[in-house]
């Protein structure tokens, strides 16, 4: 008998639905901590490059120890097409991730191994693509592969992710679909009475049928 066993981590489909995708322009949206496990560069070298271009909008939620730096660098470099705000309540956070078009989600390499993003299932909750800055095989990449909703950088890919973006722009339908591909794979896997039930077979304890129903989507 295997000694490891791994419970994935998982979100409240009931508190995080899927709603409409906003207009205006495509607008991504980082939302939680930003803290020392978290890729930055690649997303300032690509906000920098983009920083004239109206079809982008980029909003950071949350607090963190690498925030003051990047607001800081935003506020040198001019970049008047990001928004910073502060922490939402946990009932505005469904609203709150449904006012982008896709969901970014940092990891540094050295991290590797030793974290998993757990803003990846909120994202999924909401109905949104997960773009994914990290190491290919991180779970967010992974999870990303097996579900085609999202899409994955290397860090440091700077000329690939403001390429993605170049073609997200132009292809609102992709991330749509996307969107409706992360919600669907999080209703089966990743929806919290998915994560209980995990836990609680690893345990040994009777899954409850309705526990299993919800999961599977019925």
């Amino acid at each position: 008998m295997a000694k490891i066993r791994v419970a994935e981590n998982w979100a409240d489909g009931e508190k995080i639905r899927s709603a409409a995708f906003p207009s205006g322009p495509l607008t991504v949206l980082y939302s939680g901590n930003l803290g020392l496990a978290h890729e930055v560069e690649t997303m300032r070298g690509a906000m920098l490059r983009l920083r004239d271009d109206e079809r982008f909008g980029f909003v950071f939620a949350g607090g963190g120890p690498a925030r003051n730096g990047l607001e800081e660098f935003c506020r040198e470099n001019g970049l008047g097409r990001v928004s910073f705000r502060p922490y939402c309540r946990l009932d505005e956070l469904g609203r709150s991730l449904s006012e982008c078009h896709v969901g970014l989600v940092t990891q540094k390499r050295e991290t590797l191994g030793c974290v998993v993003p757990s803003k990846t299932y909120g994202i999924m909750a909401a109905g949104r693509p997960v773009l994914f800055v990290g190491p290919e095989a991180a779970t967010p990449a992974r999870i990303i592969g097996r579900f085609r909703c999202g899409w994955q950088v290397e860090p440091g890919g700077v000329d690939g992710l403001v390429a993605l973006l170049d073609w997200l722009a132009a292809h609102p339908d992709e991330l749509r679909a996307a969107g409706k591909r992360a919600r669907a794979a999080f209703e089966v896997h990743y929806d919290r009475p998915a994560g209980v039930g995990r836990i609680r077979e690893i345990l040994g304890l009777r899954v409850e049928e309705h526990v299993l129903t919800r999961a599977a989507g019925a």
